[in-house]
C-alpha cells in the first residue's frame, strides 16, 4: 500500500526553495508529485488534505473526493481510503517517481556522476554537460582538419621531390655541410725598412677608397699585411683599389688555396694510369666535370690499388655527396685525403719512420722505448706534451698520439691544412691517423 511507504534519500536533497541548505521536514503529494514543509502542509490541513503515509500526502487539489468515484459517496471514510490506495498504487505501477526513478541505479555510471554532484546546480550542470560535448565535436573536427592537412603537405613534398632531379636533391642534402672558402689578400713591401708602418698605410686605404666589408686586417711575423673579407667579390674589389693607391712599392696578391684531395680505394683494374684516368671519366661524366689529375697510384692488397686525386671544388663537392665513384666493373669507395702523416719512432708529423733520427719514443706512453714493446696501462700523447710546453697550452694528453679524436696537436694540424685548401665543404677528418704498430708479446 501506498501508505507503507517511505520517502527514499531524495527527501534530503536540496530544492530550489533551498538552494543552499537541506530541508529535511518535507512531504510530497503522491499524485502531483508537489513537495510541501511538513508545517506548512499542517496548517493548510483543513483545506481537506490528508496524510497517507509518513511523508506521503494527498494535496488538497487531489483530496480523496476528487479521487474517489461519485458513485461511492456514500461510503465511510475508511472506505474512501480504501479505493483511493487502490488508485493510487495503479499510479504508482506507472509512475515510479517514488520507487525506482527516485531511487538512485548504480550500475549507470551517469548517474553515479549525478549521484557525487547532488550539491551542484543542476542548470549549471546541464550548462557543463552541453559545453563537454561541444568541446569533444570540436576537438574531433580539428583532429580532422590536421589530418588532412598532414595528407596536403605530405602530397604536395612528394609532388616538388618528383619534379627535382637526382642532383638537385643531393645539394639540397648538403646545404647546411656546404661552405664558402674567401681567400686572404696578402700584401708585401718591396722595401721593408722603408715605411715599418705601412700597415696603417693599408688601413687608411681600406677605409677612405672601399666600402667593402672588411673583417680583419693582420700582420705576420714575416711584415706582410694580411686582409681578410666577407666574401669573393669584396676581395676582387679591395685588390683593385689596393692596388692602384699603394703604387709599385708594394705586391698585392690574393691567397693560393691548395686544391681538395680525396682518396679512392678497392680499384681492381689493371689499367695504365692514362686509361684509368679515361675510364674514370666516363663512368662518372655527370660527376667530373672540372679539372683533376692523379697524384698517387700505389697497391693497397692484393690485385688491389688506391689512388689519390686532385680535384676542383665542384668534383669535390659531387664526389663526397655520394662518397663513391666507379671504375672498371665496380663501384669504390671516396675518403678525404690529407697531407699528413705520423712518424712511428717519434709521434711527430709528416717524415717517415724510416728516415727519422729523432729519440724513439713510444706513441702509447711516452716512454722511451719501440711502441711495439710497450706494456703499460697508462696513455700519454708525447706530441700534446710538447705542444703545452712549447706554446704553453693545456690540452688533455691522456690518450694515444694516433688519436685525433682527442690530440689537440692533431686537431691544430688538420685544421691549418683545411684553411689552405679550398674544400666546398666540410671535410670528414679521420678518428685516428694510421695503425700503430702491435706490442710483440712475449713468448713463453
Amino acid at each position: 500500500m501506498a501508505a507503507n511507504m517511505q520517502p527514499t534519500e531524495k527527501c534530503d536533497e536540496t530544492f530550489k526553495c533551498h538552494s543552499n541548505i537541506k530541508v529535511p521536514k518535507i512531504v510530497i503529494c503522491i499524485v502531483c508529485e508537489s513537495v510541501f514543509h511538513e508545517g506548512d502542509f499542517n496548517k493548510y490541513k483543513s483545506k481537506k488534505g490528508l496524510y497517507v503515509g509518513k511523508r506521503l500526502v494527498v494535496c488538497s487539489d487531489h483530496n480523496i473526493e476528487n479521487i474517489t468515484s461519485a458513485d461511492h459517496a456514500r461510503l465511510d471514510e475508511n472506505a474512501k481510503k480504501i479505493i483511493a490506495h487502490v488508485k493510487l498504487r495503479e499510479k504508482e505501477e506507472l509512475k515510479t517517481c517514488l520507487s525506482g526513478s527516485v531511487l538512485v541505479d548504480t550500475s549507470n555510471p551517469q548517474e553515479q556522476l549525478n549521484k557525487t554532484v547532488r550539491n551542484t546546480d543542476e542548470a549549471q550542470l546541464i550548462n557543463d554537460k552541453v559545453e563537454i560535448e561541444l568541446l569533444r565535436d570540436l576537438n574531433s573536427e580539428l583532429k580532422s582538419k590536421n589530418q588532412l592537412l598532414t595528407d596536403l603537405l605530405e602530397l604536395r613534398k612528394a609532388e616538388v621531390n618528383k619534379s627535382k632531379s637526382y642532383a638537385e636533391i643531393l645539394k639540397e642534402n648538403t646545404k647546411e655541410k656546404v661552405m664558402v672558402k674567401v681567400p686572404d689578400i696578402v700584401i708585401r713591401t718591396k722595401n721593408k725598412s722603408a715605411n715599418k708602418n705601412y700597415a696603417q698605410i693599408v688601413k687608411n686605404n681600406i677605409i677612405a677608397n672601399t666600402s667593402a666589408q672588411i673583417k680583419n686586417v693582420l700582420s705576420t711575423k714575416a711584415g706582410d699585411i694580411i686582409v681578410r673579407c666577407k666574401n669573393k667579390e669584396d676581395v676582387s674589389r679591395t685588390m683593385s683599389v689596393l692596388a692602384e693607391k699603394l703604387g709599385d712599392n708594394y705586391e698585392v696578391d690574393q691567397e693560393k688555396l691548395n686544391s681538395p684531395k680525396i682518396k679512392i680505394f678497392d680499384i681492381e683494374s689493371d689499367l695504365s694510369k692514362k686509361e684509368l684516368v679515361e675510364d674514370l671519366c666516363n663512368r662518372n661524366s655527370a660527376v667530373f666535370d672540372g679539372d683533376y689529375n692523379i697524384v698517387a697510384d700505389f697497391s693497397s692488397g692484393k690485385n688491389k690499388r688506391s689512388i689519390i686525386l686532385e680535384v676542383s671544388p665542384n668534383i669535390y663537392l659531387s664526389v663526397m655527396t655520394s662518397r663513391v665513384v666507379y671504375i672498371g666493373y665496380k663501384s669504390c669507395r671516396v675518403f678525404d685525403a690529407f697531407d699528413l702523416s705520423t712518424c712511428y719512432n717519434c709521434g711527430r708529423a709528416n717524415h717517415n719512420h724510416k728516415k727519422c733520427n729523432n729519440e724513439t719514443v713510444c706513441l702509447i706512453c711516452a716512454g722511451n722505448h719501440d711502441t711495439r714493446k710497450c706494456t703499460s696501462t697508462v696513455k700519454r700523447c708525447v706530441n700534446c706534451m710538447y705542444y703545452n710546453k712549447q706554446y704553453n697550452k693545456s690540452n688533455c694528453i691522456d690518450h694515444e698520439a694516433t688519436d685525433v679524436s682527442a690530440c689537440g696537436y692533431l686537431k691544430f694540424k688538420y685544421n691549418k691544412i683545411i684553411k689552405c685548401t679550398d674544400y666546398p665543404m666540410s671535410p670528414l677528418i679521420p678518428t685516428h691517423i694510421g695503425k700503430l704498430p702491435v706490442p710483440k708479446t712475449s713468448s713463453t
